[in-house]
């Protein structure tokens, strides 16, 4: 796994998401940095995550933001008079990353 990505990866199992639940997106996450190749990750917050937005931005080359629940889920090709049916999905954070902004 990219050294990048271990680091997010610590980040997130901090803010409480479990390795399990990020397997998935981490290896697409790893492959992306890897092959040098923007995207975008969503994950449901447990609870206090949204905390760590801050130190994502400031010890990743990730960005990542606190997605709003008014807001459309372009990741999942939601137009703008879509609205989150998921309650869940109120407290979502996007994780994003692209190369050209190293």
């Amino acid at each position: 796994m990219n050294d990048k990505v271990k680091a997010l990866l610590s980040i997130l199992e901090s803010a409480g998401f479990s390795h399990d639940d990020l397997a998935g997106t981490v290896a697409e996450l790893n492959d992306a940095v890897n092959d040098g190749k923007s995207t975008s990750i969503q994950l449901v917050s447990p609870g206090a995550a949204a905390r760590y937005i801050k130190r994502i931005n400031d010890e990743n080359v990730f960005t990542a933001r606190f997605r709003h629940s008014d807001e459309p889920d372009l990741l999942n090709n939601e137009s703008n008079d879509e609205r989150i049916e998921n309650p869940n999905q109120d407290s979502c954070i996007v994780v994003s990353y692209d190369p050209a902004k190293q």
